[in-house]
C-alpha cells in the first residue's frame, strides 16, 4: 500500500490532489493501480483544445512581444498556408502518438488535429467563396459557359454581317482597300455588339472583371471606361501590369484598380453599352 508521499512522487501531484483522490475511492495498493488512476484523471481533464488542465501554458503575457517568432506575411493566402502547415504538423504528431499506445497522448493529438483540420476547412471555404465573388476562382463549367457565350456572339455577329446584302454591296463598291477593310470591321463589330447586348441584358455568365475585359478587348463602340465616381480616372486592363489599372487623364499616374472600382466601371459600361447599341 502506497502512502501519500509516495503517490505524490509517483504522479507529480500535490498532496491536496492525492487526498482528494483518496476521498474519491482510490485504493493505492500498487504503483500500477495509482498510475492508471492518474491516467484516467488526466483523460477526464482534457480540455476542448486537447490540453490537460494541469499542463496548460500560461497567458500570452508570458511571452515578450519582441521575442515572438516571425510567422510570415499578413493576408488571407498567407494565413491559409500557415493553417495548412499546422494541419500537417498535427497529423504528424497524431501518427507519432499512435505509435506510443499512450491513450492520453493519442486523445490529445487527435483532438488537436481535429480542431486544426476543422479551422482549415472552414477558412478554405471562406477564402474560396471570396475568390468566387471577385472572379478569381470559377469552375470549369462556368469557364465553359463564358467561352461559349462569347464565341456564340462572335459567330452570330459575323453571320449577321455576311447575310446582309447591303454590307456586302457597300464593301464591293469601295475602290479603296483600306476603306473596304474599315467597313468590314465596322460591320462585323456591329453584329457582335448586337448579340452581346442581348446576352448582357439577359443572363451573361461573367463576373464584372471578365465582362469589362471582353468589352475592352472587342473594342466595341459606345462603351465608356471611366469611373462614374471619379470621372478623371479610366479603368483599363493591361496584361503586363498583372490586371486592371486606373489611369488619370492627362497624367502618367497609374495605380492598381480595386475590385470596387472595377465593378462600378463595369456596371456603368454595360448600362451605357446596352442603351447606346441598337438591337
Amino acid at each position: 500500500m502506497l502512502n501519500v508521499k509516495q503517490i505524490c512522487e509517483l504522479t507529480g501531484r500535490k498532496r491536496s490532489t492525492v487526498y482528494s483522490w483518496l476521498k474519491q475511492g482510490l485504493q493505492p495498493t500498487s504503483e500500477a493501480v495509482v498510475s492508471e488512476w492518474a491516467k484516467q484523471k488526466d483523460l477526464a481533464k482534457v480540455t476542448e483544445a486537447g490540453t490537460p488542465a494541469h499542463a496548460k501554458s500560461g497567458p500570452l503575457d508570458d511571452f515578450h512581444i519582441n521575442a515572438l517568432p516571425d510567422v510570415g506575411s499578413e493576408g488571407a493566402p498567407q494565413a491559409l498556408a500557415r493553417l495548412q502547415r499546422f494541419e500537417k504538423l498535427m497529423a504528424q504528431r497524431l501518427e507519432a502518438a499512435l505509435l506510443t499506445d499512450d491513450e492520453l497522448k493519442i486523445k490529445r493529438a487527435r483532438e488537436n488535429h481535429v480542431s486544426v483540420s476543422a479551422a482549415l476547412m472552414k477558412y478554405e471555404t471562406l477564402v474560396a467563396a471570396h475568390q468566387r465573388e471577385i472572379g478569381s476562382l470559377m469552375s470549369r463549367r462556368e469557364a465553359h459557359e463564358i467561352v461559349k457565350t462569347v464565341c456564340s456572339c462572335i459567330r452570330r455577329g459575323v453571320a449577321r454581317f455576311a447575310g446582309s446584302s447591303g454590307s456586302v454591296e457597300a464593301i464591293m463598291a469601295c475602290s479603296d482597300r483600306s476603306e473596304a477593310s474599315g467597313l468590314a470591321v465596322s460591320g462585323v463589330t456591329s453584329g457582335i455588339a448586337s448579340h452581346l447586348r442581348d446576352s448582357l441584358e439577359t443572363n451573361f455568365p461573367c463576373p464584372p472583371d471578365f465582362t469589362l475585359l471582353i468589352l475592352q478587348e472587342l473594342h466595341l463602340p459606345n462603351v465608356p471606361y471611366h469611373d462614374p465616381a471619379n470621372p478623371d480616372w479610366a479603368i483599363l486592363h493591361y496584361s503586363n501590369e498583372g490586371g486592371f489599372i486606373k489611369n488619370q487623364n492627362g497624367k502618367e499616374t497609374i495605380m492598381p484598380a480595386t475590385q470596387e472600382e472595377i465593378e462600378r466601371v463595369c456596371d456603368h459600361a454595360v448600362k451605357t453599352f446596352i442603351k447606346e447599341t441598337p438591337e
